[in-house]
């Protein structure tokens, strides 16, 4: 009875129901929308990514990320680099990342060539390269964040550029408590399409 009942509640108020669906998706993708475009993508949550990494990511992925990079001994299709080799480039290359990436983000970094970063990260620097690189064009501004997504994870830019700013505010941040650990990410709305599809499939008249 009480499913009947529901089911005739969203019969009945199916305009209103799917207003309100769609005035989500429009306030999500406001709040979600990178400041430079092709810099982030909606399908990385705003704070995704800075969340303390619990996990150590294994040598084989390590080791994986330097063969997809080229090293001073060549790649891995070149079969010059010994063990020894591949062990102390992994030391040097990588030991600032260690708590800064999980292996979700080097798997990203290997299939994309940069890191994920979610658009709080990205538009913060791209406050700091606005207001430290006045004369830089806009096109150089944007080439000097895509470099840094490719040299960094979302949590070493954190904690270089906002760490210390955002931990002596009061009240502290939602992007520091997450970084802390103090405070899970909120969840996302990732499937707009599949939401927009169902509304408009509704019979509104």
């Amino acid at each position: 009875m009480k499913i009947n009942n529901l089911l005739f509640y969203i019969d009945k108020h199916k305009k209103t129901i799917c207003l309100f669906l769609v005035i989500l998706i429009i306030l999500s993708l406001m709040f979600h929308k990178p400041i430079i475009e092709g810099l982030t993508t909606d399908r990385i949550g705003k704070y995704d990514y800075l969340k303390p990494v619990t996990e150590v990511v294994s040598d084989d992925t390590w080791k994986k990320l330097l063969f997809a990079s080229k090293t001073g001994c060549g790649t891995a299709a070149d079969n010059k680099c010994t063990n020894d080799q591949i062990n102390d480039y992994i030391k040097r290359q990588y030991k600032s990342l260690l708590k800064c990436a999980t292996t979700e983000e080097v798997n990203y970094k290997i299939k994309n060539g940069y890191w994920p970063w979610g658009s709080y990260v990205t538009n913060k620097y791209a406050d700091f390269v606005n207001a430290r690189f006045i004369k830089l064009s806009d096109t150089e501004k944007q080439q000097k964040i895509e470099n840094e997504k490719y040299r960094y994870p979302s949590r070493c830019m954190y904690a270089v550029y906002l760490e210390q700013e955002e931990k002596v505010m009061d009240p502290q941040p939602l992007s520091y408590k997450i970084y802390m650990g103090i405070t899970p990410p909120p969840p996302q709305i990732k499937n707009y399409e599949e939401l927009l599809s169902l509304c408009k499939n509704v019979n509104l008249s």
